[in-house]
């Protein structure tokens, strides 16, 4: 018998790939989230959060975010 987690779920090379990841998940659902699905208020207070976060990242870590994201964008697109 094969566990759910296996079957369904990615394998991620690393923790901060498996946060970024579901990050850009939580991020475009809030994104294209209607305003019955959610507080227009309390979505642009996420993505500030969010943003002001990144904002306070060193150079090192904003790169490496930036490195797990460009490949998560490439396999998106299309």
């Amino acid at each position: 018998m094969t566990c759910w987690e296996t079957a369904f779920m990615p394998v991620y090379s690393s923790l901060t790939h498996a946060l970024a990841a579901a990050l850009v998940d939580v991020l475009w659902f809030i994104e294209g989230s209607e305003d019955e699905q959610m507080d227009p208020d309390d979505a642009v207070k996420v993505l500030e959060g969010v943003a002001h976060l990144v904002t306070k990242l060193s150079s090192e870590q904003r790169s490496e975010l930036i490195g797990l994201l460009g490949p998560m964008a490439e396999a998106q697109s299309g």
